[in-house]
């Protein structure tokens, strides 16, 4: 824990600080006038070695941590002194009005500056929906040391809350710079900033459509010029079709048409997209490469709104990652990993044409995994196009309600209430409500992270607490949804990443093994690098050890709270997969490595520790990006 100080013995004079969030190994239990104190090492070698008092560390069984997850539409996470309160409420009726009780007198008491008493089952709360959501940037870990899953659906989980910016002085002091509690994002001083970038699918079929995005644009403006806040919303625009290799007559993969510009500016962007018109000739495919065009829209300057919203356009899928000619070897899922990295969502509008039917459940599968999750609903917005003479007026509705609904975030406005944003879409629910509706969340969510940036929004720091992983409170429902509380992710250092990352490499280069029949071996190895990187990234070497053949495979298993995918096979399943699914996964693997390298150049979010080398920052690895 920050403020932890070596002994050379339990009774020894205090020394030097450990460094925050060090992993340690333990070496032998004392117990001292009743207080317990553990000798530990920063490594298995059992050199330099040293003592702590037990309430400077914590029993941690893996490296998995813990982050906030999507805050829009759910209720704040309450951290409760025992997992037997979080039980008694799930087991009883008003579960949703009990989790609001607690929450609402758990305020009171801190907004009157009150210990709350001794039998109150609360022991600390995510900041409310006025305080914002904790910025990403805000360095703090919840690492999980126990868990509890006999809530059908729901984990409870034994955690810790970690926040180096809420620490006593004299621990900070002791602190690198950065670990200090984030500063307001660009833009979060003064009125809120809106930035949103189009990405528009350029190819043959999309003229009509191009061009009512255009009038669409046109329309934004005139709202935005009209409310007075055209130096608080910006505007970028991004136009994708596919491989020129694969077809030389495409002209281009990806083009940035404009960068962002504010609508006192729209002269310029408007001239810019004046010029964009639809390709003359065929692609080499049906799917085009939208993940392409996503991917330039991420490289655009986001930091200095403090994130903002992506709005895909296409009547097809992006590339597959076995079709060779996309530009990248990212699957939808490191797409969305990059984007939430820089806090910025994505929504999809996908054109479903007649001519494009054999292909419509491929896209929407794929941009569901590219799109922002909302309390529970995907930021997906399917256009059904019955003609081609119907569907861009179709389009353009769609478009208008879902720019209008970010425009009143745009002008500081909470678009929905808490209550509005948790209600589950409606059966009947038209076209144009649903892209209203999408906006309103989309609007909802930025508005929490520019409160959170601008009120320094900080996690709360408690010694220890149970949680549920996802709102209990949706349970409690005619249509109950899973709504996630928390992520989960993997603390690693620079240079377990990059171990991490020379495994899987070696893997996926030594994949001809498996296709030439030896896929025991590629399966144990990639378990083995999965399971050294969950359970003791420490122990990760770009060779990983096979833990079959040492017997310690079910050890390192067992016990985890959460599996990556490829933990949670077996070598039966694996067997049974066809040569072309073994193949797909490789590709998986290889869409990791592209993850990798995000990870690695993403200097918001790693956690400089003050060491002499970059070696031991930290970062919060999604567990979805291992293997």
């Amino acid at each position: 824990h920050p403020g932890a100080l070596v002994r050379e013995s339990p009774d020894g004079a205090p020394g030097q600080p450990v460094k925050p969030f060090t992993v340690l190994y333990v070496y032998e239990r004392r117990d001292v006038n009743g207080r317990l104190w553990f000798r530990c090492g920063a490594g298995t070698r059992g050199s330099n070695l040293f003592w702590l008092r037990d309430d400077r560390v914590s029993e941690w069984k893996q490296s998995m941590v813990l982050l906030f997850d999507e805050k829009v539409g759910r209720q704040p996470l309450l951290f409760f002194k025992r997992k037997n309160d979080i039980l008694d409420i799930a087991g009883s009726p008003g579960i949703r009005d009990a989790l609001e009780s607690l929450a609402r007198r758990f305020a009171e008491y801190m907004d009157s500056q009150q210990v709350p008493p001794a039998d109150y089952p609360v022991a600390a709360m995510e900041p409310t929906d006025e305080e914002g959501a904790v910025p990403r940037e805000q360095f703090y870990i919840m690492p999980i040391f126990n868990f509890d899953d006999q809530l059908e659906a729901v984990k409870l989980l034994d955690v810790a809350s970690i926040n180096p910016g809420n620490v006593s002085d004299e621990v900070v002091s002791q602190l690198p710079d950065n670990s200090a509690p984030a500063q307001p994002s660009p833009g979060a001083e003064g009125s809120q900033k809106l930035a949103v970038c189009f990405v528009i699918d350029t190819t043959m079929s999309m003229g009509p459509y191009i061009e009512e995005t255009r009038s669409v644009i046109r329309n934004y403006y005139d709202a935005i010029m009209r409310s007075g806040n055209a130096e608080n919303t910006y505007l970028a625009f991004v136009a994708f079709r596919s491989s020129p290799a694969a077809a030389p007559l495409t002209e281009y993969g990806t083009r940035l048409i404009s960068d962002f510009k504010n609508a006192n500016e729209r002269a310029a962007i408007e001239s810019a997209i004046a010029q964009v018109k639809e390709a003359e000739h065929s692609t080499h495919a049906f799917n085009e490469d939208s993940i392409a065009g996503i991917n330039e829209a991420l490289k655009l300057d986001w930091d200095r709104f403090g994130g903002g919203i992506i709005i895909l356009v296409s009547d097809a899928g992006p590339l597959p990652r076995s079709d060779g000619n996309s530009a990248s070897r990212d699957d939808p899922g490191a797409v969305r990993a990059k984007a939430e990295a820089k806090k910025v969502r994505l929504v999809t509008l996908h054109l479903r044409t007649p001519e494009g039917a054999a292909n419509h459940r491929y896209a929407r599968d794929a941009y569901e995994a590219l799109a922002a999750d909302l309390a529970g609903r995907k930021a997906y917005i399917p256009v059904e196009v019955p003609s081609r003479e119907s569907g861009p007026s179709a389009f353009a509705r769609l478009q208008t309600e879902l720019v209008n609904a970010l425009d009143s975030a745009g002008r500081g406005m909470n678009p929905v209430s808490q209550a509005e944003a948790a209600k589950p879409p409606r059966p009947d629910e038209t076209p144009e409500e649903a892209a209203r509706n999408v906006g309103s969340l989309l609007g909802y969510s930025v508005r929490l992270d520019y409160l959170g940036a601008k009120n320094k929004a900080t996690p709360p720091s408690v010694v220890r607490s149970w949680i549920p992983d996802k709102d209990l409170g949706f349970l409690d429902s005619q249509n109950p949804r899973d709504v996630r509380t928390v992520k989960v992710a993997v603390l690693l250092t620079k240079s377990q990443l990059s171990s991490l990352n020379q495994a899987v490499r070696a893997i996926v280069a030594g994949a001809s093994d498996m296709i030439s029949g030896s896929s025991r071996n590629f399966f144990d190895a990639v378990v083995s690098a999965a399971a050294q990187a969950g359970r003791d990234p420490n122990e990760l070497t770009a060779d990983p050890k096979l833990l079959s053949e040492m017997g310690l495979l079910g050890e390192y298993l067992e016990g985890l709270p959460y599996q990556s995918r490829v933990m949670s096979l077996n070598q039966e399943v694996w067997d049974s997969w066809t040569p072309g699914q073994q193949r797909d996964f490789i590709l998986e693997l290889e869409s990791k490595l592209s993850r990798y390298a995000f990870i690695d150049s993403d200097m918001n979010n790693w956690l400089k520790t003050g060491a002499d080398t970059d070696g031991d920052w930290l970062y919060r690895v999604p567990l979805d990006s291992l293997p």
